[in-house]
């Protein structure tokens, strides 16, 4: 078995890139394989940005006074990142692009992190790719995080479409063991995010 991880990966944050380090090994160990599809949204590591005002510019002289520190830790972040996870070759740059492609996975985890956090997106809504639907494939959601008390309302209808189409759920927190009984109707597990391991040394 093959499963194609969609999840938080690609930023310069601890968590983020253990999340998903773990998450790979505990399919693993498993006896599975995973591979995390190169899809991701508002994420931007550069150390220096494009200009958009005075905040920009001012994270850029920071930047500049602290080059050395900051350039040493972007490495340490890539360095990680090419030794520890499992990336598609193909970087997808959409929804559409995602749904058009024979991708070569038996099953479709999403997990962990905040990615059912709609607040995280440009445009405050999910992502549907963090849903799997792009794949007709089994779907599995193992320790998602809505990372918010309440889904508003006028969202409700989508995200129980987006939930019907999983064999198996279970979420990170109890708030979001919450909202998919409100949303849905139905019961769901509480688990604990992967943890990693000290082969990631």
């Amino acid at each position: 078995m093959k499963a194609g991880l969609v999840t938080f990966y690609h930023i310069h944050h601890y968590g983020a890139l253990l999340q998903a380090a773990a998450t790979e090994r505990a399919v693993e160990t498993l006896g599975g394989e995973c591979e995390i599809v190169d899809y991701f949204v508002n994420q931007n590591n550069a150390l220096f940005r494009k200009p958009t005002g005075l905040s920009s510019a001012a994270a850029d002289v920071h930047t500049a006074l602290h080059y050395s520190a900051l350039k040493a830790r972007y490495e340490r972040f890539e360095k990680f990142s090419a030794d520890h996870l499992q990336i598609s070759d193909h970087r997808f740059e959409s929804l559409e692009e995602l749904s058009n492609t024979e991708l070569p996975y038996d099953v479709i985890l999403s997990g962990s992190d905040q990615i059912w956090n709609p607040k995280i997106f440009p445009d405050g809504h999910f992502d549907p790719v963090f849903f799997g639907t792009f794949s007709q494939k089994r779907k599995i959601a193992y320790a998602p995080s809505f990372g918010i008390p309440k889904v508003p309302e006028e969202m409700e209808d989508e995200l129980r479409g987006y939930l019907q189409q999983f064999s198996h759920v279970g979420v990170r927190e109890t708030q979001g063991q919450q909202i998919v009984r409100e949303v849905t109707g139905t019961e769901v597990p509480v688990v604990l995010s992967p943890l990693p391991v000290s082969s990631f040394s």
